[in-house]
């Protein structure tokens, strides 16, 4: 007998899609649960028989696939199933300033410095402040970038110079269109070598949920292409490398700053999510049981937000009617990194706010859809945020 509490899931990336590599170190996964498996589809014969009875059922395709729950913090192997799942085979690289005595003015949002190149940054990036005082490691939004001025958005204190700040645009992935696959072994510990391997594995759906009084958790939709239950751990003789246990990010201390339409949120939020999926079809061939591979459709991105009804946010009502897109950003982080998330423009759409009935708060649920921006660019990127040195 055996229970969840001894089930380790570990992944290694593959280089071939669907081959599981000859050599490397697994990453175990951290999980709140999981519903990995290989699912046959079947047929019913529908031979007559003067017995009457069936003649069974042939197995005619195969499903492998399932969801990945966790919660959320800053692990390697998070870090890598966000490229599998925004479709991208790297980070793009950070960006940091050199160096410098670098001022906050906390009324017009402007840092300076000195010499300083701002102008490696673009309206509308997210970077964080190191080396401040009371704003170190605060993240802000980009409104103007001039040489020895940065102008930005955000929850900022006025700061005299002080040597030795940096500007860093951390590394982010975008939705693209690479394959990056993993295969995954679910064994099950208290057994002697059982184990379910799941080969040609990718992120499909990503669900990102903050929510207040709340641990963020999130939700990766997997399709894969290969399963077996192999006679032994495909980790066997490997190493499977430590997830860590640095603590999750939570929606009441850790979210730093929401932004809209390149301000400062002016009203209270009570949850937010992220929604994508990636619409993978899967692409069957005669011979194959299971999915030779999967073609991705549209990346489907949605958004939800659920607020008090103030008059700062009043606007969302004429908004809905005109479908007047609204950029959302937004970031989370502890003492171990975090995560930050860049919607350039969503439309939304959302039932008018009621009076549920006596003693009850009037609430704002919007629901909304990121679309291409207009200046171009990707719907979405998300950054990576790490630990302060």
């Amino acid at each position: 007998m055996t229970s969840s509490n001894f089930t380790r899931l570990s992944c290694i990336e593959e280089i071939t899609p669907g081959v599981t590599p000859g050599a490397g170190n697994f990453m175990g996964m951290r999980w709140t649960g999981e519903s990995l498996t290989g699912t046959p589809q079947t047929a019913q014969s529908e031979e007559a028989r003067t017995d009457r009875a069936s003649g069974g059922q042939v197995q005619t395709g195969l499903e492998v696939g399932g969801d990945w729950n966790f919660e959320v913090s800053t692990n390697a192997t998070f870090k890598a199933w966000l490229r599998s799942v925004m479709k991208q085979s790297a980070y793009a690289a950070e960006v940091v300033t050199a160096a410098a005595s670098l001022s906050v003015t906390a009324a017009t949002g402007v840092i300076a410095g000195a010499g300083v190149d701002f102008t490696v940054f673009s309206v509308g990036d997210l970077v964080r402040l190191e080396g401040f005082g009371a704003n170190n490691g605060k993240v802000v939004y980009v409104t103007a970038a001039a040489s020895g001025s940065l102008t930005v958005a955000g929850k900022l204190v006025d700061e005299a110079g002080g040597a030795g700040r940096t500007v860093r645009r951390c590394e982010y992935v975008e939705v693209g269109a690479d394959d990056v696959t993993f295969t995954i072994e679910k064994a099950f510990t208290k057994l002697a070598d059982k184990s379910i391997v799941y080969r040609g594995a990718r992120g499909d759906t990503l669900s990102l949920g903050f929510a207040y009084g709340e641990i963020a958790t999130a939700t990766i939709g997997i399709a894969a292409t290969g399963y077996e239950t192999p006679a032994a751990l495909v980790t066997q003789g490997r190493t499977i490398t430590d997830p860590g246990s640095t603590r999750a990010l939570n929606a009441s201390s850790d979210v730093g700053l929401v932004i809209q339409d390149g301000a400062k949120v002016g009203f209270p939020i009570q949850s937010l999510s992220l929604e994508l999926q990636n619409n993978h079809e899967p692409d069957v061939n005669l011979g194959n049981v299971g999915p030779e591979d999967y073609t991705p459709g549209e990346a489907s991105i949605g958004v939800t937000l659920s607020a008090y009804l103030k008059d700062a946010n009043w606007d969302f009502m004429a908004k809905k009617l005109s479908q007047a897109p609204v950029q959302i950003a937004y970031y989370a982080q502890n003492e171990f990194g975090g995560l930050a998330v860049q919607i350039p423009e969503a439309q939304f759409t959302f039932p008018d706010p009621q009076a549920g009935g006596k003693n009850q708060k009037v609430t704002l649920e919007l629901q909304g859809t990121a679309k291409a921006p207009t200046a171009g660019g990707s719907p979405l990127r998300i950054y990576w945020l790490p630990a302060l040195a």
